[in-house]
């Protein structure tokens, strides 16, 4: 019996690495951070910490887009013209993993003080990892990963604290809801909002003076930290680029409005509105829930034509077609609903991720009112939803578009979502057994399907796959398992008949001065770069960066960069994080390096 709860163990630690694994290369093979819509907007952050001479348009916390300029530094000898994007997607993404297992790592410390079974986290965690939320995350470039990476852990010393009233495990909490509040004014708010509904009753049981103590500690830190960001980015923390399109308040009825027919029936959204064609769901905020939360409503992520979860798609039915299944792997099918099958798959996505939303949120409602114990954990998604709606009504300032009705993108309290999806699958199943790995089976190949899978197989895309995997930090694990692998191939066939090979050892371009020079005579490097000065309107677009990394690696950039303000009292309160998260937990006891020594052996 024993043997048999060591070997359960181990399997489970073992499918947390693998899912964890696998879900982030096909984060990083299928999407280009860099094409994300709101890229842009933020790359000037990117610009400043290398050293160019730009305006940052947003008030955001720096920290974030700095380490992400310090790894894209490392890799700029490797930027030509046309994988620049590869780069700066990897970039980005490398960071937000970092910052994604510290999350996984805090989710499972939490759940732990709550004294659920281990391997019950265990694998609700690998079920984690596929939730699209958690995957868009790891995606793109947004502050949202660090609330995804250090509220978990705000709450377990927090949670701490309730059990022992030590007052060291809340001093401890403030470092990361510091980081947290100073990232973005949205998580600011749902931080805050979250941990005085969660423990509202716990101040009773604080002195006044520790209190006041508390709030005088954190106010000075803050202060500090919004100093540091206020000479970096010349923005308050609540500062944005003025939008004209979302200078609306939205209606209180959007509160109550539902139409389920409306969500299966359109569930595309208009992304060029006007007064005459605005998104149908625009005005319902339950409907947008329903859409967004499992799905990508707001063409961000799946569907996301510039991106390659959404190209590549397959027919997977077919009429008229020999046999039951063609050479294409195709299935010949003219029954009910074959038109829709054949033609129109993208709807059955769709419908797919409409109905795990409604699913989910029906058994949250439920256990909320069943679970007396967790109920306000249950309860996380809704009051995200709640905060952004205030917000949409115009309080602290308008935000909101009545066109798309994005403000309501699950994205934004995707880590509260993530919380209450861990807690509701273990709740569900109460102990690890069969019907759980069931589940997960169905729930990965499920999520899979929604974000475009099965694929065609071609050429251009075989080659694009192998030459993304050779800017990979996992290029050698990727090469072995996937494609260097021949019962891969004979499950599934690559399309790559060139048979084209990379290695692992990115090219170094040419930056030599005499290069540089060719590159200046350029119409287009003179559309971003006049006379050794950056044309500021130009320095975000998409156009100008390539010829501005190789700017910066030219001797003219040494006499014209820009003095840099790096955040280091924002630094420091991230080594505060890491050096409280080794010194309050065992990290052993996570990893457990000890049980896989013996894995693949004969255990007596």
């Amino acid at each position: 019996m024993i043997d048999r709860k060591k070997t359960l163990l181990r399997f489970n630690y073992f499918l947390l690495i693998v899912t964890t694994f696998v879900s982030t290369i096909w984060g990083n093979f299928y999407y280009l951070s860099s094409v994300n819509v709101d890229f842009r907007k933020y790359y000037d952050y990117l610009n400043y910490f290398m050293g160019l001479n730009v305006d940052i348009l947003y008030g955001q916390g720096a920290l974030y887009y700095f380490l992400i300029s310090t790894s894209l530094k490392r890799k700029l000898n490797l930027i030509d013209e046309y994988i620049i994007d590869i780069v700066l997607s990897y970039s980005v993404q490398n960071i937000n993993l970092i910052f994604y297992l510290i999350g996984l790592f805090g989710l499972y410390k939490l759940f732990k003080l709550f004294e659920f079974e281990t391997n019950l986290i265990l694998v609700s965690l690998s079920i984690l990892n596929f939730l699209p939320q958690t995957i868009y995350m790891r995606s793109v470039m947004k502050p949202e990963i660090i609330a995804f990476s250090f509220f978990p852990w705000a709450l377990f010393f927090i949670e701490k604290f309730k059990r022992d009233l030590l007052i060291k495990n809340l001093i401890s909490s403030l470092p990361f809801l510091l980081i947290i509040i100073y990232s973005k004014t949205s998580l600011a708010g749902m931080a805050l909002v979250t941990i005085i509904y969660l423990y509202f009753d716990l101040l009773w049981k604080i002195e006044i003076k520790k209190i006041i103590m508390l709030l005088l500690a954190f106010i000075i830190a803050f202060a500090f930290l919004q100093y540091e960001n206020y000479q970096i980015t010349d923005h308050l923390f609540f500062e944005r680029e003025y939008d004209p399109s979302y200078d609306y308040q939205n209606k209180f009825s959007s509160l109550l409005k539902v139409n389920i027919s409306e969500v299966f029936m359109e569930p595309y959204i208009n992304l060029e509105p006007d007064e005459s064609t605005y998104s149908i769901h625009a005005g319902s905020v339950i409907n947008i829930v329903i859409l967004d939360s499992f799905g990508d409503y707001f063409t961000q992520l799946f569907d996301f034509d510039l991106n390659y979860f959404f190209k590549n798609r397959k027919d997977v039915f077919i009429s008229g077609s020999p046999g039951l299944i063609n050479e294409n792997r195709q299935i010949n099918y003219s029954g009910p609903f074959s038109e829709v099958l054949d033609t129109n798959l993208n709807i059955i996505r769709k419908a797919l991720s409409s109905t795990f939303s409604i699913i989910f949120y029906f058994f949250l409602m439920i256990f909320i009112f069943k679970d007396k114990k967790f109920n306000k954990y249950y309860s996380l998604p809704f009051v995200g939803i709640l905060i952004l709606f205030i917000n949409s009504l115009g309080f602290p300032s308008n935000n909101y578009s009545p066109y798309l009705g994005d403000t309501f993108k699950t994205f934004y309290y995707g880590f509260l979502l993530s919380i209450s999806f861990v807690l509701l699958i273990m709740r569900f199943f109460k102990k690890t057994n069969l019907f759980i790995y069931i589940f997960s089976v169905i729930w990965i190949f499920s999520i899979l399907f929604i974000g475009g899978h099965p694929k065609k197989i071609d050429q251009q895309f075989s080659e694009y796959l192998t030459y993304s995997n050779t800017y990979s930090i996992f290029c050698e694990i990727n090469k072995i398992i996937f494609f260097d692998n021949q019962l891969v191939e004979s499950l599934h066939p690559s399309g790559n008949i060139d048979n084209q090979q990379h290695n692992c050892n990115p090219k170094i371009y040419d930056h030599s001065k005499s290069s540089f020079e060719s590159l200046k005579l350029e119409n287009s490097y003179n559309e971003c770069i006049r006379e050794g000065i950056v044309i500021k309107e130009m320095s975000a677009e998409s156009s100008c960066r390539y010829y501005l990394s190789r700017y910066i690696l030219s001797d003219d950039f040494e006499d014209s960069s820009n003095d840099i303000r790096y955040p280091y009292f924002a630094i420091i309160n991230l080594f505060t994080i890491l050096f409280l998260i080794i010194y309050n937990t065992n990290l052993k006891l996570f990893f457990r390096i000890d049980l896989y020594r013996n894995i693949f052996k004969n255990e007596k």
